[in-house]
């Protein structure tokens, strides 16, 4: 009995030192970093983890300039992040795929030069002044130019078409009781840049490409609106030289731009005789006088911004009121710079040409005389005697609506024709072989014009025929060219004052006018 006691005795102790003996050579951890204890533990899900690591890595850009803050303002907001999947747990280890979101800072750039000159026309076009746009030697204004850019970056951190989108796989494995988050290299880093200078380096590279963009400006075609008045931009001389310096100004080149001028300072001008001048930014008027064969020749250049500045007034802004005025009197009713007398349409009650006034017919008399139309742009297109027969009223009415003519005058021939000397033998009015006083209006494209008036004085007491009037302008170049009523009424207006000798030596009252505006808007 007390033997298998003690058996029992021993055969415990061994299974004592046995199991001693095992547990000292068992790892210390199990598979998985888990040790033994935990294992009876269920690892819990994955919580926050990921978030707090990308957001640790959340690149923050600074800077001090408006424009590189704007950049760093949309790198800074562009980057983030949007899960793509749950987890997928495998004991200890997880995985989630995830869409991180930069901005491509090179495409946010790219076409920036386009954006600028869009924002710079914007601009442009809402401008009243050429000063709001233009320094002193024509170039857009540097706060202009800053302005724009910040506008334009500005449009374009709003949008998403700059978003980089990356999709990429995080794993997470769980070690001393806590997720972590294995480092993924192809996380987006932090640019290495000077935004300030990168900024700058590219507004430069923009503004350099940038093609001006005048001003532009019009006058409603309601002839009952009166124009702006001019500035006090008004200069006389007999000095071609001085009148030649004010024409090399920045606000000239602008205006004219690759127009060629037929004034020059080396024309043979009638002596110790005013060489006129104005000129703002929609509006250049040159006029001058020279001997013209024997008679005076006074003279008028003019280039237009726009067409709604070549304008005809008639008495009582109404057809057919029987109102009249001499013209410098109809020039200082309508702020006109420079002013003609127009084709004198109640003269004995003519009955000739088509006229037209705010584009709408009045008279229609298309056999008698060529009428010369004026288009919204400023062109002069002609319609000849006979062009329309007198039941064609309608298709004439369609030819205005097509062609946007504004008004027309009907008194003519027309003496130039692309180019070319028309003027005819023989004509219904105006008494065109015969010597007297002559008004014409030239044209060299749509907006550029040449206006002349042939007249006497008591040192040169010659009139002229018609044909002297296109042989003047002809000499000068004109494409086109058309007759105004002559006579009495041949009569020029520059600012308010008769500036050519008139037959008999006073103005007639005339019951109509062409004239030229500016187009500034009056501060």
């Amino acid at each position: 009995m007390k033997k298998k006691s003690f058996s029992v005795i021993l055969l415990i102790l061994f299974l004592l030192i046995l199991g001693v003996f095992v547990v000292s050579i068992l790892p210390k951890r199990l598979p998985g970093n888990q040790d033994f204890v935990s294992m009876m533990t269920p690892i819990p899900a994955p919580g926050d983890e990921l978030d707090q690591y990308l957001n640790a890595r959340r690149p923050v850009y600074q800077a001090e300039t408006p424009e590189g803050q704007i950049l760093a303002q949309a790198l800074n907001e562009s980057w983030s992040w949007a899960f793509r999947s749950e987890y997928k747990r495998q004991q200890d280890h997880a995985q989630r795929s995830v869409a991180v979101l930069t901005l491509d800072l090179d495409a946010f750039c790219d076409g920036l030069t386009e954006e600028l000159q869009q924002t710079i026309g914007e601009k442009v076009a809402a401008a009243r002044l050429r000063r709001d746009v233009y320094d002193e030697q024509g170039q857009y204004r540097s706060e202009l130019i800053d302005e724009a850019f910040l506008q334009a970056l500005e449009r374009r951190a709003g949008s998403s078409a700059f978003i980089s989108e990356n999709e990429l796989s995080f794993t997470l494995q769980y070690i001393d009781e806590t997720w972590q988050v294995d480092e993924n290299p192809q996380l987006p880093q932090k640019l290495t840049l000077d935004l300030d200078a990168y900024a700058a380096d590219i507004k430069a590279a923009a503004a350099a490409t940038l093609v001006a963009q005048p001003l532009h400006y019009a006058i409603p075609a309601d002839t009952t609106v009166v124009p702006p008045a001019p500035q006090e931009n008004f200069h006389a001389s007999t000095d071609p030289a001085e009148i030649a310096a004010f024409l090399d100004t920045a606000e000239a080149r602008s205006l004219i731009g690759e127009r060629k001028l037929h004034w020059n300072p080396d024309l043979d001008f009638l002596p110790d005789s005013e060489i006129r001048l104005y000129l703002d930014e929609t509006l250049l008027v040159i006029q001058w006088q020279e001997v013209e064969e024997r008679p005076v020749g006074t003279f008028a250049e003019i280039i237009l911004a726009d067409g709604s500045q070549f304008r005809r007034k008639v008495g009582g802004d109404k057809p057919g009121t029987e109102s009249m005025m001499s013209t410098s009197n109809f020039a200082k009713s309508c702020n006109a710079v420079l002013a003609l007398g127009g084709d004198y349409y109640l003269h004995h009650q003519r009955r000739c040409g088509i006229s037209v006034y705010d584009g709408e017919i009045f008279h229609f008399y298309p056999n008698s005389a060529d009428t010369c139309f004026i288009t919204a742009d400023g062109d002069m297109l002609f319609a000849y005697r006979g062009d329309f027969k007198p039941e064609e009223r309608d298709k004439a009415v369609q030819y205005i609506k097509d062609n946007n003519i504004v008004f027309s005058l009907a008194f003519g021939p027309v003496l130039i024709d692309n180019g070319e000397d028309v003027t005819p033998g023989w004509y219904s009015w105006g008494e065109i072989n015969d010597t007297y006083a002559r008004s014409a209006i030239g044209m060299y494209e749509p907006l550029h014009y040449l206006t002349v008036n042939l007249n006497c004085t008591n040192e040169h007491y010659y009139l002229a025929t018609l044909q002297d009037a296109t042989n003047a302008l002809m000499s000068r170049k004109c494409v086109k060219a058309y007759t105004l009523d002559g006579g009495q009424t041949a009569t020029t207006v520059f600012n308010g004052e008769l500036v050519n000798p008139v037959q008999f030596g006073w103005e007639k009252p005339i019951s109509d006018i062409i004239y030229f505006v500016s187009a500034l808007p009056q501060e």
